[in-house]
Order: C-alpha cells, then sequence, then structure tokens
C-alpha cells in the first residue's frame, strides 16, 4: 500500500463528459479521501463537461488523447501514466475504458474492480464482449450497481457470486435539502432530464405529452439535455403539434438541473432500458412524485406505488394516463413525493457509498496479501 496507509486508487472512465457514471465518479472522488483512498482519475478522451468539476475539487485527473488525432496513442499512454502512479488498486469504469483499464492493471500486476453500469441491451458489438471476458478472468471484484445488474451477471457467467458485490449509485444529498417542490404549481410542469441518445425514449415522453394535452391542454413539458438525437426530437416534437410546449434547454450543470426539478410537478423516466439511473435518485431527493418506465434497477430506487409509479417501457398512454392521475391528485403526488425523499435521504447517500467503496479496497488488498478467493 502506499505511504501512510493511504490507499492511491487509479479510476480509468472513457470521458469526463455530462453522463451518470461521470457525475458519479465525480462525487466519489469527492469524498474517498474522507476515508484514507486518494483517488487519480484517467480519462481516456478530451478534457469534457466535467473536467474542470474535477479540477475544483481537487480530483487529479489525467486526459490520455487532447485530440481524436491522438487517441490510438491511449493504450500505451494508459499503461505509462498507471505504471507512473503506482496505484494500490485499479477501478474501471464503462466499456472500453473497462478493456484497456484491466489490460494495463493485469500487465502491471494490479488489484482490479469495475462498477458494472451497463445492460445486456446494450452489448451489441465486441468491445462489450470482450470486456466481459476481461471481466470473467481478471477481475478481483465486479461491484454491480443494482441487485438486477447482480443478477444478470451471476446468469451469464461473467462474475462468480463470491466476487459480485451489490452497491446502488448514489448522490450528495446537501445540495438537495433546500429544495421546495410544488404540488400544486400552475400551469403544470412535467419533465425528464437525460441525454438524448439511446436508451433514453424521450420519443415515447414527447408522445405522452401529446396525449396528456388532450385531457390537460394547459401542460407544459421540458426535456433537460442534449445529444445526437435533438434533431430527431426537435422533429417529432413539431410532428407532434408541441412546439412552444416542450422546451429543449440543453445540458445544464448540477445546479442548473436541481433548478428545473425544482419547478417540475411530476419527473418522468421513460427509458427503453437503464442500469441505475442517477438521475431517479436526484427527483426522489428532490421530493418529487415520479412516473418512470419499469427496466433495469428502476424499480430499487422507485417503490411503486409507495414512492412513486412504474409503467411498461414504449408504452406512452400508460405514461400519460398514470401523470394525469398525479396531476389530477396533489396530495398523492405530495405523498409519494415525501416517500421518495425519505427514502433517497437513506439509502443513496454518496458517504455511504464512499465508505463502502473503500472498505471494498482494504478488502481485496488484504486478500492479495494473502490469498486469493477461489
Amino acid at each position: 500500500m502506499s505511504a501512510r496507509n493511504v490507499i492511491r486508487a487509479f479510476h480509468v472512465i472513457n470521458s469526463l463528459g455530462a453522463g451518470g457514471a461521470e457525475s458519479l465518479l465525480l462525487q466519489l472522488c469527492r469524498h474517498l479521501p474522507d476515508h484514507g483512498v486518494e483517488p487519480v482519475v484517467a480519462s481516456l478522451l478530451p478534457p469534457g463537461f466535467l473536467s474542470g468539476e474535477f479540477k475544483r475539487q481537487g480530483t487529479r485527473t489525467v486526459h490520455l488523447a487532447r485530440s481524436r488525432s491522438e487517441r490510438p496513442l491511449v493504450p500505451v499512454r494508459l499503461f505509462r501514466e498507471m505504471r507512473k502512479q503506482r496505484p494500490d488498486i485499479v477501478h474501471t469504469h464503462l466499456v472500453w475504458s473497462g478493456v484497456l483499464g484491466k489490460l494495463a492493471g493485469r500487465a502491471l500486476g494490479k488489484p482490479i474492480l469495475t462498477t458494472r453500469q451497463y445492460t445486456a441491451e446494450e452489448r451489441q458489438d465486441l468491445p462489450y464482449r470482450l470486456e466481459d471476458v476481461l471481466t470473467r478472468w481478471v477481475n478481483d471484484r465486479v461491484i454491480a450497481v443494482s441487485n438486477q445488474m447482480q443478477q444478470y451477471l451471476i446468469d451469464a457467467g461473467i462474475a462468480k457470486p463470491s466476487r459480485t458485490v451489490v452497491m446502488h449509485n448514489a448522490i450528495d444529498m446537501d445540495p438537495f435539502r433546500v429544495l421546495q417542490p410544488d404540488y400544486r404549481a400552475e400551469p403544470p410542469l412535467i419533465g425528464t432530464v437525460g441525454r438524448m441518445d439511446l436508451p433514453k425514449g424521450h420519443d415515447t415522453f414527447l408522445r405522452a405529452v401529446a396525449e396528456l394535452r388532450r385531457n390537460r391542454s394547459d401542460i407544459r413539458a421540458v426535456i433537460v439535455g442534449d445529444g445526437v438525437l435533438r434533431p430527431q426530437l426537435e422533429g417529432l416534437r413539431s410532428e407532434l403539434g408541441l412546439d412552444g410546449v416542450v422546451e429543449f434547454p440543453g445540458r445544464q450543470t448540477a445546479s442548473g438541473v436541481r433548478g428545473w426539478l425544482e419547478r417540475l410537478r411530476v419527473f418522468v423516466l421513460s427509458s427503453d432500458w437503464e442500469a441505475l439511473p442517477l438521475v431517479l435518485i436526484e427527483a426522489s431527493a428532490a421530493g418529487l412524485p415520479i412516473v418512470s418506465t419499469r427496466v433495469g434497477g428502476t424499480s430499487e430506487i422507485v417503490m411503486d406505488g409507495q414512492t412513486g409509479i412504474l409503467v411498461p417501457a414504449r408504452d406512452s398512454r400508460s405514461l400519460a394516463r398514470r401523470v394525469l392521475e398525479l396531476l389530477e391528485n396533489p396530495e398523492l403526488a405530495a405523498n409519494l413525493g415525501h416517500a421518495a425523499r425519505e427514502r433517497a435521504f437513506r439509502h443513496f447517500d454518496i458517504r455511504d457509498l464512499a465508505e463502502r467503496t473503500a472498505t471494498l479496497y482494504r478488502e481485496v488488498l488484504a486478500e492479495r496479501a494473502g490469498r486469493r478467493i477461489p
């Protein structure tokens, strides 16, 4: 281990762009030092939306490519940087970073952990299959972000039960303590947050808004985020007659997202598949009633009928019907929102996740110092 019993953890991630895995790593690195862990973050790609946030909080970051032309040099640079940093443990996130991080870590004889954020539906090409193979043979531990993910990893033979542990995603709760949603605000604003890309199902959200307006012509909506599907979504918005009804404010900072959440009457997640979306935890912590598709680990955040409502994926009519139910029953919306907030603060605090992660690092290092688990 490093000097003074401080563990140096070398995190490898695809980029520091605006995404759930990146946001989770940002918050985790903010609190790991409280538990004797010094994080170093290596990004395969040039600086992204969150790079400045990592720098401002004092987390050491290294961008292995400063431009697209430098990408072929990334594997060699990653190996050299990892050797230079001399970490005690390597922790990978996402697919390409998982592949390259495992290969470099294995070559240097380092213990390897992976946080598994992606789901079976995304596994379409070689990098995903290669990451699975390396996870099976190289990893000391796999952190599944949901119980559903852990079961998938075991059933698919990607990880042994003894080498998997469930650690739900989490957020910093402090900024959410002051949010005060208005369950009777008029005109009613509903919304969602997420990149405009697969698997977020924003087209289903837009169709649900169109369905809702047949009953409530005063409803307004917002999709916070940006991405490659924005032109198609703008086209669908016009096709459905929702120009001037659904706002696309683009990508937002964390405080900007919270500002939008505080304005909503109902939060909607219309994804086709997910692992364990941070935005559902954020909406819960904001005290919002939630209508979400029942996919991946969403049912481990939203307790159907208790802290929110779950509906089938790709079913815009069911989505619209349940949102309307909450808009027309503010007391029910408030009860669900209060219960969601209480559960979020109790189960999804980043400080607890940081402590559990540090404990897992020490457990793995202790095994390496003695005997390995078969």
